[in-house]
């Protein structure tokens, strides 16, 4: 399955839309993981892809995003990635396997 696929199944999920983060998740997924990662298969997204994620994260204006603003979408990912994990679409979390900077 496509990453993309997965992002809007994960966000249908009912446990993920009774998040208190919901809306801030789905802007996550949506316009940041899902151009990134989208046409990548659930399997393939390796820790360097997280990493070279993390390194061209930007803000609208071009400008570098923040480290806590990067940090809350590698969480946002790992979470996705997690579920699937659960539901038996992947086998191991490779944004587990890349630290979160301290901010």
């Amino acid at each position: 399955m496509l990453f993309k696929e997965w992002a809007k199944t994960y966000l249908d999920l009912e446990e993920v839309q009774s998040l208190r983060s919901i809306v801030g998740r789905s802007h996550s997924v949506e316009k940041h993981l899902v151009p990134f990662f989208g046409g990548k298969l659930l399997g393939e997204i390796k820790p360097q892809d997280i990493e070279a994620f993390r390194a061209q994260r930007r803000k609208p204006d071009g400008e570098s995003a923040s480290v806590q603003t990067i940090n809350h979408d590698h969480i946002a990912l790992k979470h996705c990635l997690n579920v699937a994990i659960r539901l038996g679409l992947l086998q191991s979390n490779p944004a587990s396997k890349v630290p979160l900077p301290n901010p």
